[in-house]
């Protein structure tokens, strides 16, 4: 089978990523083989082909997103044959494309209880994009506790995973979603070029009240330092990435009841 493999040559060595003409992986307990129809390139990907990810093991075929049909299947569960012909779509949680060959090749193992049939409305395209990128929009809503009254700010509006936040929480019925980016079409609601008007502009958008529910996806703490004193009585701050900078959050914030908690898959 034709596949992208991640070589290393040695600990010191950068990463090499080639095509390759591999073996079709072996059925094994618990696992189905799928056919993969389409993959993603995530930014994990990316990353992951520069190095980024030190428990990556070598050679590797890379890849997590995927849309595909099950081959075939090996289990101990009488019904596990049922799933031979279906078409199934799903992300790999922190295996695939790690220490597991990924979904970047013809063919896939991909773990028994991991196998989700794709919804009829999704074409095989749009199966393969929504698998790191909704899950980890999902994770925040729920770990930000997000409700349909409340205001939203997603901060990185354009990108992967807060254009996922935003079709999500718009989805959700929320009072008012705020998009945030440096640039963006359409024009974001807030401009992230300059911190200086960023408080400015949120206060005018919310009345002066401030936001329920901050999503970030850009992972700045100056930004975060600005953003912060942007919320609501009990507002909610959840992220996705390490912070970078050196500014601090000021213990004020948490006398208002503000909540932090990082979300990532």
């Amino acid at each position: 089978m034709k596949a992208l493999q991640l070589t290393r040559p040695s600990a010191s060595d950068p990463p090499e990523l080639r095509t390759a003409d591999l073996p079709t992986p072996q059925l094994k307990p618990g696992y189905a083989l799928v056919q993969i129809h389409y993959a993603s390139i995530q930014p994990s990907d990316r990353l992951n082909a520069q190095g980024g990810f030190p428990d990556t093991t070598f050679p590797r075929i890379i890849g997590r997103d995927y849309s595909g049909t099950v081959i075939d299947i090996m289990s101990d569960n009488v019904d596990a044959k049922s799933w031979v012909g279906k078409h199934v779509y799903g992300t790999s949680g922190s295996n695939l494309g790690f220490d597991m060959d990924g979904t970047h090749a013809q063919y896939c193992l991909i773990p028994e209880n991991a196998l989700v049939e794709k919804p009829a409305q999704l074409t095989s395209i749009q199966a393969a994009s929504v698998g790191v990128l909704f899950t980890t929009a999902m994770l925040c809503l729920r770990r930000a506790q997000v409700k349909a009254d409340d205001v939203v700010l997603v901060l990185g509006s354009s990108g992967a995973v807060g254009s996922a936040a935003v079709q999500m929480t718009k989805a959700m019925g929320c009072k008012k979603v705020l998009t945030a980016a440096r640039r963006g079409d359409p024009k974001p609601d807030v401009s992230l070029a300059s911190n200086a008007t960023i408080e400015e502009t949120i206060s005018a958008l919310t009345d002066g009240k401030g936001v329920d529910v901050v999503i970030d996806t850009v992972g700045d703490l100056t930004l975060m330092a600005t953003v912060v004193d942007q919320l609501a009585l009990q507002g909610r701050y959840t992220w996705i990435t390490a912070p970078r900078g050196n500014a601090s959050i000021s213990q004020g914030d948490f006398t208002r009841g503000v909540q932090f908690c990082c979300s990532d898959t």
